[in-house]
């Protein structure tokens, strides 16, 4: 069969050689070792360029299952770290000495153009996620009550998040003032000098930290608090690291004396290439270009955009090169879930149960970041529209009536193990977080019923 070439720049995807689950398979261990080769430096420029032409491929033929603002991000990231990586197949090798290692090739000057846009990544993702949440209207973010919803509502909450739901409303009203200062004011310490790109690393990181504490959003917090790396020059770095080592104490080795030895050792650094400086000039024209379409909804709103950015914008989307962000722009305020249940008569159902998301009403939140749940994520999308508007989910009950295995492997049991029911039907439930009071009433219950027993 002949390739239409066209069909890759529509959707570039390199399943268009060959969609079977083999693929499949062969793209994640593909990624898995490539992944291991850029962390020993080998050809690092070569194997980033693959893992984004390979993440890439998974983006585009994922559909919802991948269309979340992570994985955008990762790709816009990805994209930028293959100019930033040193273009050279041998960075350093290792010595058998425990401890040292002697680097083959001089070091590489970072270009300062490709870190400034990861700096400037870190910005549209931080000022676009306050942004759009006072763009969009919302009332429970105007009057401060978002965050009593938040902890509640949120797709995959974890033990922590039940603590933060017993939080007052003054101080969830305070966290959503901070919450406003650190996403819209903060980012622009990252253009104000050294000192103040430290700071702005050191709130923003935290930031997201909390935020991973109170739920599971895979590897955006990760992700968010490496691009905050990036407001870090190697001099902090390395004074922050020895102040670190100095109060560990080792009887055999001086971390210190080995971090300064480390430090006094290393080559010098080589300017970059005619070759490579051109090409980051160029990368940051385009991408500074393309940033313009993507900060038109948070800022420009309903305003004419110059139609030259909104057609670059467009014929670049399926590479995701420079995305729009900002999580949670509506809070929604009610937490309804769907509960999946089989029979063979109608009158008896059994439940599926899923693995992660909140359905046994004794099963606390479990903490499953980074990895994420796919389908369980997208189990919190369909409760909140109807089947219409969601086909996986039709496909999903199809599949379920003819016993997946595949399928029924995401889920945390088969109540059909023998064949599949003949009917299906999906129940919504309006679920809440337990308070003090109630479970202090539990808790005594139990121990009332329980010296009961023991009498």
């Amino acid at each position: 069969m002949q390739l239409d070439i066209n069909r890759f720049w529509i959707l570039p995807t390199i399943f268009w050689f060959n969609d079977s689950d083999a693929m499949l398979v062969g793209v994640c261990f593909a990624g898995m070792i490539l992944s291991v080769l850029a962390m020993l430096g080998i050809g690092s420029y070569f194997t980033l360029l693959c893992l984004w032409i390979l993440f890439l491929s998974l983006a585009n033929i994922g559909q919802d299952f991948l269309s979340f603002q992570w994985d955008a991000l990762l790709l816009e990231t990805g994209f930028l770290a293959i100019f930033f990586a040193p273009w050279q197949w041998l960075e350093c090798s290792w010595k058998i000495n425990i401890g040292s290692f002697k680097w083959i090739a001089e070091r590489l000057q970072p270009p300062i153009v490709i870190i400034w846009l990861l700096r400037w990544l870190l910005f549209r993702l931080m000022l676009e996620s306050g942004v759009v949440k006072l763009a969009s209207g919302d009332s429970t973010w105007r009057n401060l009550t978002a965050l009593d919803f938040h902890y509640l509502t949120q797709p995959l909450p974890t033990p922590i998040a039940w603590y933060a739901a017993q939080l007052p409303h003054w101080f969830n009203a305070v966290s959503v003032v901070l919450v406003f200062v650190i996403e819209i004011s903060v980012p622009f310490l990252i253009f104000m000098g050294r000192k103040a790109r430290i700071i702005a690393a050191f709130i923003l990181a935290s930031f997201q930290t909390l935020i991973a504490l109170t739920g599971n959003y895979a590897y955006f917090n990760l992700l968010a608090v490496a691009l905050c790396l990036c407001l870090l020059d190697d001099q902090f770095i390395i004074s922050l690291s020895a102040k670190c080592l100095s109060v560990i104490r080792l009887p055999i080795i001086n971390l210190t004396s080995w971090l300064s030895n480390w430090v006094n050792n290393l080559p010098p650094i080589r300017t970059l290439g005619k070759a490579h400086k051109m090409t980051s000039i160029v990368i940051a024209v385009f991408v500074g270009f393309m940033s313009i379409g993507s900060l038109e909804t948070g800022f420009l709103g309903r305003m004419p955009v110059p139609g030259l950015f909104t057609a670059m914008r467009e014929c670049f989307s399926t590479y995701y090169i420079c995305n729009s962000y900002g999580l949670f722009a509506i809070m929604t305020t009610k937490r309804m879930e769907i509960q999946i249940e089989g029979s063979n008569d109608k009158k008896s159902w059994q439940e599926y149960e899923f693995k992660y998301k909140p359905g046994n009403l004794v099963q606390a939140p479990c903490v499953v970041a980074p990895c994420q749940p796919r389908l369980d994520w997208q189990m919190w999308f369909a409760a909140l529209s109807d089947a219409s508007n969601n086909r996986w989910f039709v496909n999903f009950i199809f599949r379920l009536l003819q016993g997946e295995k595949e399928v029924l492997a995401l889920l945390a049991n088969n109540p059909f193990p023998q064949s599949p029911p003949k009917y299906i039907r999906a129940q919504f439930y309006d679920y809440h977080f337990t308070n003090v009071s109630a479970l202090a009433q539990a808790n005594k219950a139990l121990l009332l019923a329980a010296r009961k027993l023991n009498k």
